[in-house]
């Protein structure tokens, strides 16, 4: 009696990749003399540095395939699906070093990490506004105010782009801007309105103090 070969998944949601990352989970299933074939969409691609200047329309879904042993990994919006058609001890080898790799390059929901930002600092206002009791009903019912919308508008950000980002980018990382680069406008209005939460809680404050 022996144990029959059956097929093997997994997934992993939120997961930010660079051409670097593929290029590198191409390498892992190209070990051993593997053939590797890559395909982005409908196309079939010679290389991972065709997608540096992709003119084809946007990117909506890659896969990295491996013949023998049969195992691919499929990327779409931010979500790896990991495959091999049966799970033999070379498979899941393969799996297990793509899963460890890949492991560093989640992201939490999303890129837009500077859309939290705003809403994150008045959180944080409020919530010490709510510390402030001393200073009356005003300033306790403005506060709760604004921690409640500062929570709805964290959970409307996540829950936007957790559905719609693609957190592919085509390009090589030493080549893509950096976080503050891409965000430059969101961080700039964040702090903007962390300074006015600022400036209007003091002046409750001093009115009603």
């Amino acid at each position: 009696m022996r144990k029959t070969e059956q097929s093997l998944s997994t997934s992993q949601n939120g997961v930010k990749l660079f051409l670097d990352d593929l290029n590198y989970i191409s390498e892992i299933l190209g070990r051993n003399e593997g053939k590797v074939v890559l395909i982005c969409d409908e196309w079939e691609l010679d290389s991972i540095n065709e997608l540096e200047h992709w003119n084809k329309g946007k990117i909506k879904k890659i896969e990295i395939k491996r013949e023998d042993p049969s195992v691919s990994i499929s990327y779409e919006n931010g979500r790896v699906f990991i495959f091999a058609l049966k799970d033999t001890e070379e498979s899941i080898g393969y799996i297990k070093l793509i899963e460890d790799y890949i492991d560093d390059k989640t992201v939490f929901g999303t890129d837009n990490k500077a859309g939290y930002f705003a809403p994150f600092i008045v959180l944080i206002l409020s919530i010490l506004g709510i510390n402030v009791v001393q200073y009356g009903k005003i300033v306790l019912i403005c506060a709760i105010m604004l921690m409640v919308l500062s929570v709805v508008l964290i959970g409307w950000n996540f829950a936007l782009n957790l559905n719609q980002v693609n957190l592919f980018t085509n390009k090589y990382k030493k080549n893509s801007q950096s976080f503050f680069a891409r965000n430059r406008d969101t961080i700039v209005v964040g702090i903007f309105t962390a300074i006015i939460s600022s400036i209007v809680t003091l002046i409750i404050n001093r009115v009603v103090g």
